[in-house]
């Protein structure tokens, strides 16, 4: 019973670690090619990071938006199983 939990906490703290940044990256970049905002703008919503430039300057009716949330709160969720998986390895 202890295994298969332990196996999603390592298999949710790779997916977490190998896939977070190419995802966040490229979600952002399609939202900047269907947004297109200013040059300024797009810096800001490509380089700040914990997405605050990214809710504060696309406007909230893109279904894009709404995705990226999605996706933050999923990777969430598997970065808590990575936390968990740590500190099992730790104690």
């Amino acid at each position: 019973m202890f295994d298969p939990l332990v196996s999603v906490f390592h298999i949710s703290f790779y997916f977490v670690l190998l896939t977070f940044i190419p995802v966040i990256i490229l979600l952002r970049v399609l939202t900047l090619i269907k947004v297109k905002p200013k040059f300024t703008t797009s810096l800001l919503i490509f380089f700040v990071p914990f997405s605050v430039a990214y809710f504060y300057y696309i406007p909230k009716n893109i279904k894009i938006r709404k995705v990226y949330r999605n996706i933050i709160i999923a990777y969430a969720v598997l970065a808590f199983l990575a936390f968990a998986f740590a500190i099992h390895v730790f104690f």
